[in-house]
């Protein structure tokens, strides 16, 4: 692993608390919105919402991790097309038709 790869993947770890804490406050214990849990989170609750809630803990914790050190891989191998149509399938396009 390269030292791009490794220091998207240290921001991922250290992001991930972060954004956790804001995915399951926007819940308000039952009685909010979930709207930052389908940002940071849309595959996730696609998931989720088909019931099987329990499997989706290892995933979150992991999601930014992969994200830092695919980011900091392609980076470091000048492939920005291929890291900009991966993210888009994995997070954005996901994340727009949850918030619809």
């Amino acid at each position: 692993m390269d030292k791009k790869a490794k220091i998207g993947v240290i921001v991922g770890v250290i992001a991930t608390p972060v954004v956790i804490v804001l995915a399951v406050g926007s819940g308000g214990a039952g009685h909010g919105d979930y709207l930052w849990a389908r940002v940071f989170y849309p595959l996730l609750t696609f998931i989720m919402l088909a019931g099987a809630g329990g499997l989706v803990v290892p995933f979150a914790l992991v999601q930014y991790p992969f994200y830092g050190w695919y980011i900091g891989r392609c980076i470091s191998r000048q492939q920005f097309i291929r890291l900009a149509v991966i993210l888009l399938i994995l997070q954005i396009i996901p994340m727009l038709i949850m918030l619809l």
